[in-house]
């Protein structure tokens, strides 16, 4: 929920949280092993079409 709240105040255009923490965090619930085990970061993207140019 930290990153959740993190990322939701950052107030980003059309952001998800996806790879190792999405799939790591089920794999430990299965596993019986704990929550953040084998977690080291999260990965947050975000599209923001407010300027597509080759510059940007």
């Amino acid at each position: 929920m930290t990153v959740l709240r993190a990322a939701r105040a950052l107030d980003l255009p059309d952001w998800m949280i996806f790879s190792g923490a999405v799939y790591q965090k089920v794999l430990n619930h299965l596993t019986g092993r704990p929550e953040d085990y084998g977690l080291k970061d999260y990965d947050l993207a975000y599209f923001d079409a407010s300027d597509l140019s080759w510059e940007a």
